[in-house]
């Protein structure tokens, strides 16, 4: 274990970071479609499996990664690391909730805005200044969110895109609590996350366990490889990057997210719905240029 864990110490770089948080953004673009693919479970027995596979990784990625004991590791995350946790279980429940209620396409654009979410509640709670480029882009993007949900009025869509929103809102204090514990290692959350949305899964879907083979390794794939892989990649190249950064290298999950379902699902995207989901998205990249540009 200890030569495998030097082996995977390599010399890290931004370079290094910008192909690793590209390569996850790719490889979590995937989830729409893995979830379109599942035949029966519905999102809370998805989640009860998805998290053992999440579990699953997570646990491998610290053994391999940390000297230190694993269930000491998760205890170090304290008060602020179980909180975290809390809000990003829910985040799984309300994530899955909404992929299966409204399109792909929506969900991934509402979820988009939380850089402006995650900016206003860091204004009100850690008295970060928020600066006038973003609070004209926070305008634009909230123009862009009406838009898709007055759509979704007319397509019985309003309980995923509001789960959609809680997603994002629920992600953005997750956030918080990062920025402002930051000498905390929050990786150990994650299996706090999914024990959370496991056990709530669980309870909902108590009386009806059974899966079939297919939707089971859908799920593990959906678990183990796009969510537990990709955040694990995600958490280590945002060491090396700036926020604005990593804000405009996600827009490929964004964007190739409803590409994916359109292509191999045959799932369509309403004419309001894409209006309004580039004007979030063209706001949080406007906002990020504007920071890497300026001096």
């Amino acid at each position: 274990m200890g030569d495998l864990r030097n082996r995977l110490n390599f010399k890290f770089n931004k370079t290094s970071a910008i192909f690793l948080i590209l390569f996850c953004s790719i490889l979590i673009s995937f989830n729409g479609l893995a979830v379109r693919n599942i035949n029966d479970a519905d999102a809370l027995l998805i989640n009860v499996y998805r998290s053992v596979a999440l579990m699953s990784s997570v646990s491998i990625f610290l053994l391999i990664t940390n000297k230190k004991p694993l269930f000491r590791h998760i205890a170090s995350i304290g008060w602020p690391g179980i909180f975290g946790g809390i809000l990003m279980g829910c985040a799984n429940i309300f994530f899955l909730q909404a992929l299966t209620n409204t399109t792909v396409a929506n969900a991934l654009f509402t979820i988009s805005a939380i850089p402006f979410i995650t900016a206003f509640l860091a204004f009100v709670f850690l008295r970060e200044k928020l600066e006038l480029v973003t609070m004209l882009t926070m305008v634009f993007a909230s123009v862009g969110v009406t838009i898709m949900f007055s759509s979704s009025l007319d397509n019985g869509q309003i309980y995923g895109n509001t789960m959609a929103l809680l997603t994002a809102l629920v992600f953005s204090c997750f956030a918080i609590i990062v920025r402002k514990y930051r000498a905390i290692d929050m990786i150990p959350t994650l299996l706090l996350a999914s024990f959370i949305s496991g056990l709530i899964g669980l309870i909902a879907s108590f009386n009806n366990l059974q899966i079939s083979l297919h939707d089971l390794l859908l799920c593990f794939l959906l678990g183990g490889v796009l969510s537990g892989v990709a955040n694990c990649g995600f958490i280590i190249a945002t060491r090396y990057l700036v926020a604005a950064e990593v804000t405009l290298y996600m827009f490929v999950e964004f964007s190739l997210g409803p590409m994916w379902v359109w292509f191999f699902a045959n799932e369509t995207i309403s004419a309001t719905s894409l209006i309004g989901g580039l004007i979030i998205m063209l706001s949080v990249a406007t906002r990020s240029i504007f920071q890497l540009v300026r001096p």
